[in-house]
C-alpha cells in the first residue's frame, strides 16, 4: 500500500502498490495524523504527494485539513517540492492562490502578518512564476512590499515572462512602490524576455510622472537610462 497505519500510532507513512485513495482515506477516517513528518527528510504525507505528482492524494489530503504550510528539513513547503519536480498541474492547489496570494490581493495584512509567522514561503511562484512580491507590485500594496521585503524576499525575481515586482509596478503605475523598491535595492536596468526595461515600460505607457521617479532614483543607485526607445504593448496580467 503507499499509506499505512503503524501499530505504535495513527499516522500516514509511504508505502506502495494497492488502492491508495480507499486506503488513505481509510487511514484518514480512523484518525490517522496527516501532518506527521518521516525522520528522514521532516516530510508530511503532502509532501510525498506532491513529490510524486498524485493529484488526487494531494487534495484528499486537503480535504482532511493537511496543513500546506509546513515546510521539510530543506525548509520546503509541498508547493515547494512539487513546483521543484515541474509537477505543473498541482499548483493552482498548493500554491499561494489561496494563501498569500489572496491575503495579498485583498491588502489583509493581518493575514500576511499570520501566514508568514506560521512559516510560510514568500519566494514561492504561482505557474506563470509570479511571487507574492509580484502581485503586491502590481496591486500596489506598498506596506505589503515592505513586509516581504523585511522577510528576505527575492527582490528581483523574474516570471515566465522576466518581470520582476519593478516591471510589475511600474505598468501598474504605483510610484510609492517604485520608490520603494528602488531603494531596497531593485534593479533598475533589469529586462523582461523582450529586452524591456521599467523605464521602457513607462515611456511606453506614457507614465511622465513614473518615467521622472526612475530618473530621480537613477541619481542614487547609479544606473543609466540614456536614450531607452521601444514601442511595447501593456500585457495581459495576472491580478
Amino acid at each position: 500500500m503507499w499509506m499505512r497505519l503503524r501499530k505504535t500510532e495513527h499516522r500516514l507513512t509511504p508505502s506502495r502498490g494497492g488502492t491508495k485513495a480507499d486506503c488513505a482515506r481509510m487511514l484518514l477516517n480512523c484518525g490517522a495524523r496527516f501532518d506527521i513528518c518521516n525522520s528522514s527528510a521532516g516530510e508530511t504525507p503532502l509532501h510525498i504527494a506532491a513529490a510524486l505528482g498524485d493529484e488526487s492524494m494531494v487534495k484528499l489530503l486537503i480535504q482532511k485539513g493537511a496543513n500546506k504550510n509546513i515546510q521539510n528539513r530543506d525548509r520546503k513547503t509541498a508547493y515547494d517540492v512539487a513546483f521543484e519536480h515541474g509537477h505543473t498541474r498541482l499548483y493552482e492547489v498548493l500554491g499561494l492562490a489561496d494563501n498569500l496570494c489572496v491575503a495579498t490581493r485583498k491588502g489583509d495584512i493581518r493575514a500576511i502578518k499570520k501566514l508568514l509567522e506560521g512559516g510560510v514561503t514568500v519566494n514561492g511562484q504561482d505557474q506563470h512564476g509570479w511571487t507574492v512580491l509580484h502581485r503586491a507590485s502590481f496591486k500596489g500594496r506598498a506596506e505589503i512590499v515592505q513586509i516581504l521585503i523585511k522577510k528576505g524576499v527575492d527582490i528581483d525575481a523574474r516570471d515566465e515572462d522576466g518581470y520582476t515586482a519593478l516591471h510589475c509596478a511600474v505598468e501598474s503605475g504605483h510610484a510609492d512602490v517604485i520608490e520603494l523598491l528602488v531603494k531596497k535595492g531593485a534593479d533598475v536596468d533589469a529586462r523582461t524576455n523582450k529586452g524591456a526595461t521599467a523605464m521602457q515600460i513607462a515611456k511606453s505607457l506614457n507614465y511622465t510622472g513614473i518615467t521622472r521617479v526612475l530618473v530621480d532614483s537613477s541619481k542614487t543607485t547609479g544606473s543609466r537610462y540614456g536614450n531607452e526607445t521601444g514601442s511595447m504593448k501593456k500585457r495581459t496580467t495576472r491580478v
